[in-house]
């Protein structure tokens, strides 16, 4: 029987390429997969549901985004602790003290600042500070929450001692005021205005001193640059949002209603006591060499030194930054 000849140099070449195609289209294939979505995590807040307003809209389009609901903002440094998430919509004090706990931030947006959002409701025979004398008040552990009862007792003349108070994470205060349980609480929308509609009378809120209340968007320090394209169209999409609300918003506060719970006309009631900083206050509060969130970020880094809330103050090194707001004209 007749040997078919050699191969020749061509027909190797050509048998090796053949052999080499399974695992050039694995390649091929694993270098096509799109990278995990970038997930960020926020509970009910106001200034925070512009994010989920533009995604039911659209708005977010094909953006490698993912946000997620969460039931308080302990659930969301839970999440964003344990490594679930690459950011959170967080206050100000929670920002430091996730970044003293070990996992470094940086602010990249201000969603809002509290001028009337987070304040102390009381039952109706409660007609002034002084009065709550004796009586059972409930906050949540936080600064926020310390702060704000911290500012109610001077303005009462009351000493600590003066008052019984008892910590309630966010989620329950409504529950726990309902039950008669409490005498006035240290609340904030849009549970404050769900707890007026019970006939509870608003006796201080955050317009009585000076802005620390600030609700902004925080993520991991390693994906700043890495997920920057992600982070700009999460940051559009949050302004497309507001610029919607602030031009039609009764269409908005609808959307919002079921969400937030509330009837439209509620809805827009809970921004009443809010500042919501747009693009170009964006980027004075976090770009240029002198942002201008910075004084307001070392006043609260004292003030939980103070309240024992910081085991040690931020040298906030690194943590803000304007690189995800939109570049250029916003439209």
């Amino acid at each position: 029987m007749a040997q078919s000849p050699p191969p020749s140099a061509a027909c190797k070449v050509r048998r090796r390429l053949l052999a080499a195609l399974p695992a050039f289209g694995l390649l091929t294939l694993q270098g096509c997969t799109p990278p995990a979505p970038l997930v960020i995590a926020a509970h009910t807040w106001p200034g925070y549901e512009f994010m989920f307003l533009a995604r039911d809209l659209g708005w977010l389009g094909t953006s490698g985004v993912s946000l997620t609901r969460t039931s308080s903002a302990t659930e969301s440094i839970r999440e964003l602790e344990q490594g679930r998430v690459d950011g959170a919509a967080l206050t100000l004090d929670e920002v430091l003290r996730v970044r003293a706990s070990g996992t470094a931030l940086t602010i990249v947006l201000v969603f809002d600042i509290s001028a009337g959002a987070d304040v102390v409701l009381a039952r109706g025979n409660i007609e002034a500070l002084p009065a709550l004398r004796g009586r059972r008040i409930g906050v949540e552990s936080g600064t926020v929450g310390a702060l704000m009862l911290r500012k109610l007792m001077v303005a009462a003349e009351l000493q600590d001692a003066d008052i019984i108070a008892e910590a309630l994470p966010a989620d329950e205060h409504l529950g726990a005021w309902q039950a008669g349980r409490l005498d006035a609480i240290v609340t904030y929308e849009p549970t404050a205005t769900l707890i007026e509609q019970t006939g509870a009378r608003r006796i201080f809120d955050s317009r009585m001193f000076p802005p620390l209340v600030i609700d902004v968007l925080a993520v991991r320090r390693e994906i700043l640059h890495a997920r920057r394209d992600d982070l700009r169209a999460l940051a559009r999409a949050h302004f497309r949002a507001l610029r919607h609300f602030t031009r039609h918003r009764l269409d908005a506060a609808h959307r919002l209603a079921a969400r937030m719970k509330l009837s439209p006309e509620g809805v827009l009631d809970t921004y009443r006591g809010l500042e919501l900083p747009d693009v170009a206050q964006n980027r004075d509060l976090l770009g240029g060499t002198a942002p201008r969130l910075a004084p307001t970020l070392a006043e609260v880094s004292r003030l939980m030194l103070e309240l024992g809330s910081l085991p040690h103050a931020d040298k906030l090194a690194g943590i803000v930054s304007d690189v995800a707001l939109p570049q250029g004209n916003f439209q």
